[in-house]
């Protein structure tokens, strides 16, 4: 753990804390890189970066700022935060009238970039948090935990992180706030979601949202964790997993009606994605009575 002096334009109460996670919570956790609270006492020229393996979430406390990524300029006031990939080009600096107090951490994690994904198909980079102390607090909290550095501390710190992602993605918008347009991939995603059943292939979805094969399947499977074809197959395995549960349709109705047209391609799917046979799923979760 390292504490870093700021220069004199800072207010006295800024701290930075740089923190080295454990190779097991790298593995494992959501993982801390870089935390802090600033407050400027007059603006200066900010921060510019790319190509960082980090992903950035901040929070203005106290007076204005901006911030610009993916080709746009967004204005920043108390109150909103902001959520970036710091892979891309970025810059982030204090209003010269109104000097910020800043919340923020650095962080990274095996299911980091997943959860970006998700964020940034439903909205822009900044957002107004629907519970402003909790943000806060949490970041306050993180800060505390990288300080005392003790054996507990990394796996406070991903839960932390974890609830602040968890209030993020799983929050309703506030009715005020306009829901942002949805992307090329997000669309594709709700196209497989609500299609599932049909035959569905790359050079289909290529042409109907305009998007070049190459960057659909290397970009869905960055942004969802899946290719689209293992997404499809998980939107029909979970359907027939509810059939096998709660119906009496034979494995090869259930096969058909999820769009396998063999049953016994529906049995190895099932197989290979459950580790079990598809009728020995429905013997041993389905209830029984007496």
């Amino acid at each position: 753990m390292q504490l870093d002096r700021f220069p004199a334009y800072y207010d006295p109460s800024s701290l930075r804390v740089i923190f080295t996670a454990t190779p097991a919570a790298k593995q494992h956790l959501f993982y801390l890189q870089e935390t802090g609270y600033l407050k400027l006492l007059k603006s200066h020229p900010g921060t510019q970066r790319r190509d960082l393996d980090s992903f950035l979430l901040a929070l203005v406390a106290e007076g204005a700022g901006r911030l610009k990524y993916g080709g746009r300029e967004y204005p920043l006031q108390a109150g909103q935060c902001f959520f970036i990939d710091c892979t891309r080009r970025h810059s982030y600096e204090s209003s010269s009238r109104e000097p910020w107090a800043l919340y923020w951490i650095h962080f990274n994690g095996p299911s980091a970039r997943w959860m970006y994904g998700r964020f940034e198909a439903e909205q822009g980079p900044v957002f107004l948090p629907a519970q402003p102390d909790f943000w806060a607090r949490s970041f306050s909290r993180i800060i505390g935990a990288a300080q005392s550095r003790d054996n507990g501390s990394e796996i406070r710190i991903s839960g932390l992180i974890t609830g602040l992602l968890t209030e993020l993605l799983a929050a309703p918008p506030p009715p005020s706030q306009p829901s942002a347009p949805r992307d090329g991939l997000a669309q594709v995603h709700d196209y497989i979601t609500e299609h599932f059943t049909q035959a569905i292939t790359l050079d289909e979805l290529s042409a109907r949202f305009f998007l070049s094969k190459f960057h659909l399947a290397r970009s869905f499977k960055e942004r969802y964790g899946l290719t689209l074809m293992e997404y499809q197959t998980h939107l029909r395995i979970n359907w027939a997993k509810q059939q096998l549960r709660y119906s009496d349709l034979s494995l090869e109705e259930i096969g058909e009606r999820c769009g396998y047209k063999s049953q016994s391609y529906f049995s190895r799917v099932f197989r290979r994605t459950e580790g079990l046979g598809a009728l020995e799923y429905r013997r041993r979760w389905q209830s029984k009575e007496g």
